[in-house]
């Protein structure tokens, strides 16, 4: 990005001749990397954290995948002298595809606006409200395509032990003083290992679900011993990450407005309740390299940014305003349903 510049619709070039310069209409998408500088401050959003980003140069493409068994199969023996060895193959997969759909919004700055805000940098105000609304869509996409039901091999609901029945301990909701959250977490990252040869590295919890883990009595247990006067101890992801021997636990923490334009605001959590997702994603995505998800995003050329989104902004002398319009490409897509482990229903 070289120049924050806009030409001010009330400035005495129009006013001369009424119409807009060449350079007015002509789409400006300068502000790219601006928006990928806010794209890049998740906040409570953790899409861009969780899903590895896989900047591919086409909308759609076929990718390879190898089946993971020719890789941990113990097929050697042994050689006679002067005898040849013992060898095979492995099969290739290239059925999987991706396809990376365009999503778009806009925002209009007339003149009257811009003559007013000499306070306000409007090039900056507009760049944020439309990268917001992009990482906006981009947390329901991941929500939405993964952290639900029927996504993935291990799908485990939490129950209550009522009516005179049992229940599993790994099975138990965690309202409940004598389920073991912790033992329920460390049995489904052992069942991924023993499945798969992968140790999840990422706790995806909901902001409810995190809350109940942290007052769990069982849980609690763990850190009373570290309490000081005036300083109680204080669960952090980086202490549960600790004792599950894990990479990261992340919070759903994001919130959208789902009430219409024009009536009172209505906010709530993005994420369904009670639900902790363990996934293995690896911190840099290539070839050969396992995943339970990529986020495949279409850079098409050097003005789009490295999540798939481009920021314009051109006059629009119909509306006489200037307007700034973000697009992003990106398909958050399945790798692997055996590297992710679901739980939900653990808010009972």
């Amino acid at each position: 990005m070289t120049d924050f510049t806009h030409r001010d619709p009330s400035a005495q070039e129009f006013r001369k001749g009424g119409q807009p310069s060449q350079s007015d209409v002509f789409v400006v998408p300068l502000l790219t990397t601006m928006s990928v500088g806010f794209m890049q401050q998740p906040g409570s959003l953790i899409a861009n954290i969780v899903a590895p980003s896989v900047q591919v140069d086409l909308q759609s493409a076929k990718y390879t995948q190898y089946p993971r068994g020719f890789f941990f199969r113990d097929d050697m023996q042994l050689r006679a002298d002067g005898g040849e060895s013992a060898g095979g193959g492995f099969a290739v997969d290239n059925s999987a595809s991706y396809f990376a759909d365009v999503w778009a919004w806009h925002t209009d700055i007339g003149p009257q606006v811009r003559a007013n805000a000499k306070a306000v940098d409007v090039d900056r105000a507009a760049t944020m409200l439309c990268t917001n609304k992009a990482l906006i869509r981009r947390e329901k996409l991941f929500l939405g395509n993964f952290f639900k039901p029927g996504v993935w091999t291990s799908d485990l609901v939490g129950a209550t032990s009522g009516g005179g029945g049992t229940v599993a301990a790994n099975t138990l909701g965690w309202l409940d003083a004598t389920a073991q959250p912790i033992k329920a977490l460390k049995s489904r990252i052992f069942a991924m290992e023993a499945r798969t040869g992968y140790v999840p590295n990422v706790a995806v919890f909901s902001r409810d679900l995190w809350d109940i883990f942290t007052e769990h009595p069982n849980v609690i247990i763990r850190i009373n011993a570290g309490q000081t006067p005036g300083g109680p101890a204080e669960i952090t992801t980086t202490m549960v990450a600790g004792w599950l021997g894990i990479e990261r636990v992340v919070i759903a923490r994001g919130v959208e407005t789902t009430s219409n334009e024009g009536q009172t605001d209505t906010m709530n959590f993005m994420a369904t309740a009670g639900q902790v997702l363990l996934l293995y994603v690896p911190a840099t995505p290539g070839i050969l390299v396992p995943s339970a998800l990529y986020a495949f995003d279409w850079v098409a050329d050097g003005l789009v940014g490295a999540y798939g989104n481009a920021v314009s902004r051109w006059y629009n002398q119909d509306r006489k305003a200037t307007r700034y319009e973000i697009e992003m490409a990106t398909d958050m897509h399945l790798i692997s349903a055996d590297l992710g482990s679901m739980m939900r229903n653990m808010n009972v």
